[in-house]
């Protein structure tokens, strides 16, 4: 994996629905990362959606906070690269069969190909998204494509901000495909080779669920709920605001560190009990199409990561409800300050997607 030069840094700038983030990666050496960062409260309002040509609507908020945030990392460095939220981008997993693959089989036939099959998904025409694309899968029956679609109207917002704060973007891409940057070495390794391994990033509006074989991406998806849910449902229950919840989902108990049938006298796990419960079942049912389409028996981990992984014995419910052997992501990785000092691991996990993208 190659990492940039210290000649050639570039600032990662995470456009986030509750934080926004700077960082930049200064040296990675005996498996630590050591890192410059900056972590502020989005004090903005942040609405965008997929199949919605949107705005910044609180843009003296957000460019202040972009700006702020920004100038923590203390640096002449005008080039960045930005990460926003996975729910701002539609993702689709698109199959070719052997018989629709054309037969010139070069580059501009096969997106041709693929955007055929996504256009019917797609409720707005073709030439109004910028679409990316990977091929995850290639055998004798086809070739399996992941593809990210965005608006250009929104990709252009995000650029068009960032420019008037004086900073050039290089590059726009979506959280959770930056963050599994930091596992590439733990999914290639010997131990989880044949394995099918999950990596969950909990954000605060969006879940993407992504499992890996063998180091490759085999499937992806992006359900739309997250923290916020959690927050909003204890929210309306102890009628407080939204951030005075956030500070109970994080501080307070909610989930046992075993289980135990003493978890349902939790009354705050019983208020949120019915968004974890959705969030299980949108696991499972990723999970029960990519075991029955690869014809895999079953998925042998999970890693958390993102803002919701840091509610406290979370991994434990995980474990319980889905009978698979969960781990946190900062568990697996060890990053530390311009200082030397540990970066704290509630910290890592929301600087998890900006960290890797700084790997790219």
């Amino acid at each position: 994996m190659r990492i940039f030069d210290n000649l050639n840094k570039r600032v990662i700038l995470d456009i986030g629905t509750n934080y926004a983030k700077a960082l930049m990666l200064e040296d990675k050496s005996d498996n630590v990362f050591k890192i410059k960062y900056a972590v502020e409260e989005a004090n903005y309002n942040f609405n965008f959606l997929p199949l919605q040509e949107s705005k910044i609507e609180d843009e003296a908020n957000f460019l202040e906070t972009v700006r702020l945030v920004y100038s923590r990392l203390k640096t002449m460095e005008k080039n960045v690269f930005i990460t926003i939220p996975d729910h701002v981008v539609i993702i689709r997993l698109i199959n070719l069969k052997s018989e629709e693959i054309p037969q010139s089989n070069d580059a501009e036939s096969i997106k041709n190909a693929v955007l055929k099959k996504i256009k019917p998904t797609l409720p707005i025409s073709l030439d109004r998204w910028f679409f990316d694309m990977q091929e995850v899968e290639n055998s004798s029956n086809g070739k399996i494509f992941l593809v990210e679609a965005i608006l250009r109207n929104n990709l252009f917002e995000f650029e068009r901000q960032i420019r008037k704060l004086g900073l050039n973007p290089v590059g726009v891409d979506i959280n959770s495909f930056n963050t599994v940057n930091l596992f590439s070495d733990y999914l290639e390794s010997d131990e989880n080779r044949d394995k099918n391994i999950s990596i969950v990033s909990l954000n605060n509006k969006s879940t993407t669920v992504m499992v890996f074989r063998n180091g490759s991406l085999r499937t992806a998806q992006t359900r739309l709920i997250g923290g916020f849910d959690f927050a909003k449902k204890i929210a309306e229950s102890k009628n407080i605001s939204i951030s005075q919840a956030q500070k109970i989902l994080y501080d307070e108990t909610i989930f046992l560190p075993e289980i135990s049938d003493k978890q349902e006298n939790i009354i705050n796990f019983n208020i949120i009990k019915p968004v974890l419960s959705e969030l299980i079942m949108s696991l499972f049912n990723v999970y029960e199409y990519y075991t029955e389409n690869f014809k895999e028996s079953e998925i042998n981990k999970i890693i958390l990561t993102g803002g919701l992984s840091n509610m406290k014995n979370i991994a434990v419910q995980f474990n319980s409800r889905l009978n698979i052997e969960v781990h946190s992501g900062c568990d697996l990785i060890k990053c530390v300050d311009s200082s030397g000092n540990n970066v704290p691991k509630e910290r890592l996990s929301i600087l998890s997607s900006a960290l890797g993208s700084a790997l790219r």
